[in-house]
């Protein structure tokens, strides 16, 4: 990793850097008064004494006219995280920096800074540290903590997963504007969509050809990994994936179910014989997820990918409620009330 960024520097460096910079001001001040009249007032001890002076002068001006700084709230990455871990990252962080009135600083490698037009952090060059940043770790990775969204101490660096919507409650629209993906990216999605869309028979005739979309993630992939399931990560079962299709089947008409997932093979025979299903597999995981986004409701499965979609859908949601497997290390860490929108359904 690279040095902190110079915007970083302790607040002592930038007063000495200014008081240098009015110093240096004030010399050229001097220096160009008329010779005679500065031969008249001044030997070499008033004329330092008259640089002093113009500099406290100054100083008192410039303090006085600008706000004060900001104290800074960042956090490390302690792990290479996905789309969804990042995204809680940046919606939490932004929301508690903006709650305390500090500055938002994360690092540049941040991958989802690739795909949305993120514009209130500060992105450094790399991880801060030092004894100047008081260190904060959370407890519960998927519960919400009062005490993280107040910070006492500040610059503080938090090491934490802050995947709770409450974090960010009052800053729902902020995040949804930030996390609106960029031109390109959007387009491609969309016509992926209609591509998708026009290999169906163009809806129920019965409802006008009205189509209600509903979106479906099966996250099976890196779930399966032993260091995974030894956590307590469970995936979601073609029981759960024909229950959610009944579900919004009986509750909106015309439904139209707009699948992606890392697993299309096994999906694809759980599926089999569904009435108004289309298969779609982008080409990326980020294209996935806002062909997901671009649909109404969403069928969520295990991992924060579909949570993030369901939240920046908008409309109902559904999701598997055994995600974690009882009495895990995974169980421990999460808050249901805490962790899914109250307007979600577990089935």
């Amino acid at each position: 990793m690279g040095g902190i960024a110079h915007c970083c520097a302790p607040a002592g460096y930038a007063q000495l850097w200014r008081l240098l910079t009015m110093a240096k001001l004030c010399w050229h001040i001097h220096t160009c008064l008329p010779k005679k009249r500065l031969h008249a007032i001044t030997t070499w001890k008033t004329g330092w004494a008259l640089i002093v002076m113009c500099v406290l002068a100054l100083y008192y001006i410039y303090q006085s006219h600008m706000p004060p700084e900001k104290d800074v709230f960042t956090i490390r990455f302690f792990f290479s995280g996905g789309i969804g871990n990042e995204l809680f990252w940046y919606a939490s962080g932004l929301a508690i920096a903006s709650r305390n009135h500090m500055a938002f600083h994360l690092e540049k490698d941040l991958k989802i800074r690739k795909f949305f037009n993120l514009t209130e952090a500060v992105f450094v060059d790399g991880p801060e540290y030092g004894s100047r940043f008081a260190q904060v770790k959370e407890r519960q990775c998927c519960c919400y903590n009062p005490s993280l969204a107040r910070p006492r101490e500040s610059p503080v660096r938090y090491e934490a997963y802050l995947q709770s919507w409450k974090y960010f409650v009052d800053y729902r629209q902020v995040v949804r504007e930030q996390f609106r993906p960029n031109a390109d990216l959007l387009r491609r999605a969309r016509r992926v969509l209609d591509d998708a869309l026009a290999t169906l028979d163009g809806g129920d005739p019965a409802v006008g050809g009205h189509r209600t979309l509903v979106g479906v993630h099966v996250r099976r992939g890196d779930m399966l990994h032993q260091e995974n399931m030894s956590l307590g990560f469970q995936v979601a079962d073609a029981r759960y994936l024909r229950a959610a299709i009944a579900y919004f089947a009986r509750r909106h008409r015309g439904c139209t179910f707009v699948v992606c997932s890392d697993d299309m093979a096994w999906t694809r025979r759980q599926l089999e014989g569904a009435a108004n299903v289309v298969f779609v597999s982008a080409g990326s995981a980020i294209l996935d997820f806002i062909v997901l986004t671009l649909t109404n409701h969403t069928v969520m499965t295990t991992g924060t990918f579909s949570w993030w979609v369901a939240y920046l859908t908008g409309g109902d949601a559904v999701y598997y409620n055994q995600s974690s497997r009882p009495g895990s290390e995974l169980a421990h860490q999460v808050c249901t009330r805490e962790y899914y929108l109250p307007n979600w359904v577990p089935l």
